[in-house]
């Protein structure tokens, strides 16, 4: 299963529409990659706490695994097609947008890489707190959502 790392900030992109923008990702991945299952994994960042060019941010980004050795031109389309379809279903202009396309084996250092900054003993506590987000937003809100607000 590829993954994709979305993160929005807090009033910039209506939570109501967080379904329609994953089908929209998910759909725009399929014609540039082909079937797959995708999970989208949704941090909404709380106002104040994210900045670009010196003020409060509105940009949204998403960092999307892709098969290793992905060539660039194939990257370069589905980054666009995927920036596109996600500012079209938003509402917001395409450079409010950063995407990122990274390599399974990247990707996968990355989600280690996270996880071995906690201390050992607070990986635990921390893993189950992910965990409980996972399963009660998916509950409330019918996707992945993982935050200091959940």
């Amino acid at each position: 299963m590829k993954k994709v790392l979305a993160s929005i900030q807090q009033g910039a992109v209506d939570r109501t529409l967080i379904p329609a923008l994953e089908e929209a990702l998910r759909a725009e991945y399929t014609v540039q990659f082909g079937p797959s299952r995708l999970l989208v994994i949704w941090c909404e960042v709380p106002r104040g706490r994210a900045y670009t060019e010196g003020r409060l941010s509105d940009v949204s980004w998403l960092m999307v695994e892709v098969a290793d050795g992905t060539a660039q031109p194939a990257r370069e389309r589905a980054m666009l097609a995927m920036a596109a379809a996600f500012a079209r279903v938003a509402g917001i202009g395409v450079e409010r947008m950063m995407v990122t396309l990274c390599d399974s084996t990247l990707f996968a250092q990355y989600l280690a890489a996270n996880r071995a900054r906690i201390r050992p003993p607070a990986r635990v506590l921390f893993t189950l707190k992910l965990l409980w987000q996972i399963v009660t937003s998916r509950h409330r809100f019918g996707h992945t959502m993982i935050g200091t607000d959940y």
